[in-house]
């Protein structure tokens, strides 16, 4: 045990130095200190456990704090891209609102002469989708936006008077227009119309137009007891509709026919028992 003793007393800075990698350990030229370069601690050359223990503790701390450091890192990497991501998305999500709103179609987004000027002026405009993935991924949350916004109207509104009427869209298909007149959303008398839905009819009938309707007041949660008014038009089926099976469902409201639809049919019958004079009303029209 006494000559390990002295062995280890005996052992020079040079001789401790070498016996680890260059550039852990140096001597600043005294024969009585040993200094670790990380930070500048004296240590007792004569005990190599000292030292490798010193070592250990000091290479564990540096580990813990690069891992530290590296997962801060990556954290902070992570929600900037998280940031980025939702910004992106909103800007996307905002420039579809505009297209809808504008009635533009989506399918002008992949115009190639829109595409170039996008590019050219605007910030990671390539990161804009194309048309079909604007449609699938963005227009649901648009209309869900919009539903939510009209649920909200018509719960803060007094009273409703539901709009309706049939047409055909650009595919020559009959859908029914519903729209909702909200009155006392504030403290004037003036009326607020939205257009709730457009409902495609496979069939043009009593039974479909009033089951499209239905559904609509459900959807948007409108209370039957504020209902207030239907207006349609003079159709024998709206009527039927109406009769039949809406005004059950909505105990305060007054059936109301457009009067334009019954002035339009009885100018219809003039004219087919006046052909010459509608032809000289048409032909004064094609003049002024």
């Amino acid at each position: 045990m006494e000559s390990k003793t002295l062995q280890s007393k005996s052992i020079s800075l040079s001789e401790r130095t070498q016996q680890y990698p260059p550039g852990v350990l140096y001597t600043d030229g005294y024969n009585l200190f040993l200094f670790n370069f990380t930070c500048n601690l004296s240590l007792d050359h004569t005990r190599k456990s000292t030292i490798d223990r010193h070592l250990f503790e000091k290479h564990r701390k540096l580990k813990a704090e690069i891992d530290s450091y590296e997962t801060a890192s990556s954290s902070k990497k992570k929600r900037k891209g998280n940031e980025n991501y939702e910004r992106q998305r909103d800007v996307i999500f905002d420039l579809t609102e505009a297209f809808v709103c504008a009635n533009i179609p989506l399918e002008k987004i992949d115009n190639p002469k829109l595409r170039a000027f996008l590019n050219k002026h605007v910030i990671n405009a390539g990161a804009i989708p194309t048309a079909g993935q604007l449609r699938r991924e963005y227009l649901p949350q648009i209309a869900e936006l919009h539903k939510m916004k009209i649920v909200q109207l018509v719960k803060m509104s007094d009273s409703v008077s539901v709009v309706t009427d049939e047409s055909t869209n650009a595919k020559d298909q009959y859908v029914l227009h519903i729209l909702f007149v909200l009155q006392g959303l504030s403290n004037t008398f003036e009326l607020k119309v939205i257009l709730a839905d457009t409902v495609n009819l496979h069939s043009v009938n009593y039974s479909s137009v009033a089951q499209g309707i239905v559904k609509c007041l459900n959807e948007f949660e409108v209370n039957l007891n504020n209902v207030t008014g239907f207006v349609s038009d003079n159709a024998s089926y709206m009527i039927k509709a109406y009769n039949n099976i809406i005004q059950g469902l909505l105990p305060n409201s007054v059936h109301l026919t457009c009067n334009a639809h019954i002035i339009a049919l009885a100018s219809n019958i003039w004219a087919n028992n006046f052909p010459k004079a509608d032809k000289l009303v048409a032909t004064v029209k094609k003049i002024v």
